[in-house]
């Protein structure tokens, strides 16, 4: 189906493609940039590439690709996969019957092609072959948006030729890119190549690549940010907007009734099947008691569009033809979550969250795919295949099995291999701690972020009426480990040595007590440096700060015994605390007791980057005056 390509810049393309505030260079990864080479026939450095446009003369002519036109064809891409489409369409129409397009007027190349019946079986309905006669028109260049005619007339020899299409597609692509054409013919040649099938993954690759690299612009839209971890916990003390922070990340990517799924927890749950649901052999047939949680992953399976491949080691994974980008965030809120238990209802997430696998680059290289992705079932396939009745399950789930081959597809994917945690959905509890709650483990807080709501996202009462700052959007995780080429275009920290350098001296403090760190913690303060990919060293030690206030912190609490300082030290009066601040105020040196950027909100209509003070010395001071006067401390306000 073709669209008119008037609607399409209106709904792909938001303002100026480039502008100054994105300017910005950047690296792309080794591996990137060697498929980007072998598969587009240009030669790339570190920082630009060049292509041969010209051999005809002495000299020959070649055309400098820098980094930022790759971003460049990233933001056209959506407009350019619709104008394709025409071009796609025009060569098919060459190979059946190339004497139709010979006419300069719309209304003579419409009459062509409805006169010819296999030209017209090309079209996918009638209204396409109006609107591609408009685009054809010799005459009238608007349709095109002003860019070349396919159609060539020689007035002397008063016969017809055709232009080539990736030609033509240049020059319509042009007239959306606000460079010089002497600079950026070359991106009609890029984008062109991005749209064939067969470059779908590397297209893919640098979407990814770049939404990892956050830019505001002057038109207002809300920076994004991926998240390290699929599982929040906002802890704060009641009416501070925990829950309404989760409809908001909904109503980011649409709208809060397709994206955001409310489950208020009970006191009485104790085991999965109050979340998940369970088998029911009542009235004799087993039966499948279907939870609205249940429901909504299912729900962000479907929209991911993701179906199983088999891996090299004959594993299995879940791969969609959708672009990372291009699926919708899926938020879960469960409202109250520690009202009960959750080491007993939310077992079977926590321990399936830890199977949540992404191939890296290497592995995905006999793969084909441009991501796969993998996870164990958080409900198996044998609770699924001792139900009677299947279809009732499926349209139950919300699956549509008799009608929409995607949906059938998917539901063979499930009773063959269970119901794993979605790769797009974000589960976030909001706490409150008091005497009708329960604690967490340090089970619990290992597997999450965790944020004290009321320092990340503070109620300031000025800003009631007219709010001058804002969350940024946070999007599902896409990373499960981190690899070492993640990090080169973290100018920061290229090789992620400062970072290990600054969780081993974090980890010296706590060594021989319960809140020692392992690899786990590594790992995800790793991906948290990857997710924000700080440039300088002071927005790597907000990175930090941050990793200090959501991994670590949250694990420290006792009492004046539990929490004793390092026997070596010289005050005796010494606390564990206080070994951490004094470590801290050299390892964050940069921000300690001083502003930072803050990486999770912005201002929405000032240009300067919003700042808060050091989140964690705050922290800390809080936390050991709550000990003096005390004798007991946690983190939880």
């Amino acid at each position: 189906m073709l669209i008119k390509l008037s609607d399409a810049v209106k709904a792909t393309i938001k303002g100026y493609v480039v502008r100054p505030d994105t300017l910005v260079e950047v690296d792309i990864p080794y591996e990137l940039r060697a498929r980007l080479q072998s598969q587009l026939s240009v030669v790339l450095n570190k920082y630009s590439g060049y292509a041969l446009t010209s051999s005809n003369q002495k000299l020959a002519n070649y055309a400098l690709i820098a980094n930022q036109f790759f971003r460049f064809a990233v933001e056209l891409y959506d407009f350019a996969f619709e104008l394709r489409k025409y071009y796609d369409l025009v060569d098919r129409i060459r190979e059946t019957n190339v004497t139709v397009l010979y006419a300069k007027k719309s209304q003579d190349l419409k009459a062509n092609f409805e006169n010819d019946l296999l030209v017209r079986d090309l079209f996918e309905r009638k209204d396409d072959i109006s609107i591609l006669a408009d685009f054809l028109d010799m005459e009238d260049k608007s349709f095109r948006l002003n860019g070349k005619s396919i159609i060539n007339f020689d007035k002397n020899s008063q016969s017809y030729t055709l232009r080539s299409s990736e030609d033509c597609f240049g020059s319509v692509i042009l007239t959306q890119i606000n460079v010089p054409n002497s600079s950026s013919s070359i991106m009609g040649d890029i984008l062109y190549a991005l749209t064939t099938p067969e470059n779908l993954g590397i297209y893919n690759e640098l979407k990814a690549f770049y939404s990892r690299i956050c830019f505001t612009n002057e038109f207002g839209s809300i920076s994004s940010v991926s998240l390290s971890k699929p599982f929040l916990l906002l802890a704060g003390i009641s009416g501070t907007g925990k829950s309404r922070f989760v409809r908001k990340q909904a109503e980011a990517q649409g709208s809060e009734q397709d994206y955001f799924q409310m489950v208020p927890v009970r006191p009485d749950w104790h085991e999965p099947s109050d979340l998940l649901g369970y088998i029911s052999r009542i009235g004799g047939a087993p039966k499948f008691v279907v939870t609205d949680a249940l429901k909504f992953i299912v729900k962000a399976w479907k929209a991911s569009g993701a179906q199983t491949v088999m891996l090299p080691d004959g594993k299995t994974g879940w791969w969609s033809v959708k672009a990372l980008d291009d699926i919708k965030t899926y938020w879960l809120c469960l409202d109250e979550m520690n009202l009960a238990p959750v080491e007993q209802y939310f077992a079977d997430y926590l321990s399936v969250i830890e199977s949540r696998h992404w191939l890296n680059a290497q592995d995905l290289s006999t793969t084909g795919k441009d991501y796969i992705y993998s996870c164990l079932p958080l409900l198996s396939a044998s609770s699924l295949s001792v139900v009677t009745d299947k279809a009732a399950l499926a349209a139950e789930l919300g699956l549509e099995i008799e009608n929409n081959a995607a949906d059938q597809l998917l539901w063979n994917d499930f009773l063959q291999h269970g119901i794993p945690v979605p790769f797009n959905l974000v589960v976030a509890g909001t706490v409150n701690m008091d005497e009708t709650t329960h604690g967490f483990s340090r089970k619990v807080i290992d597997r999450a972020l965790t944020f004290d709501f009321g320092r990340f996202f503070p109620n300031d009462f000025n800003q009631f009426w007219a709010p001058e700052t804002q969350p940024k959007t946070l999007r599902f995780s896409r990373l499960s480990h981190a690899a070492q080429q993640e990090l080169v275009n973290c100018s920061a920290d290229q090789d992620g040595q400062k970072t290990i350098q600054f969780l081993q001296a974090v980890n010296k403090v706590l060594h021989d007590t319960p809140f020692e760190l392992a690899y786990r913690a590594l790992n995800e303060l790793l991906l948290s440096v990857i997710c924000h990919n700080p440039q300088t060293d002071e927005e790597l030690q907000a990175v930090w700060d941050d990793f200090l206030m959501c991994k670590v912190l949250p694990r420290i609490e006792g009492d004046d015994e539990k929490l004793a300082g390092n026997a070596g030290s010289k005050n005796s009066s010494q606390t564990l605390l206080d070994d951490m601040a004094n470590s801290l105020s050299t390892l964050l040196s940069l921000i300690w007791g001083k502003e930072r950027l803050d990486l999770l909100r912005e201002n929405i209509s000032a240009t300067t980057p919003l700042t808060v003070p050091c989140r964690s010395k705050v922290k800390l001071e809080w936390m050991k005056d709550r000990l003096t006067r005390n004798s007991f401390t946690s983190f939880w306000p």
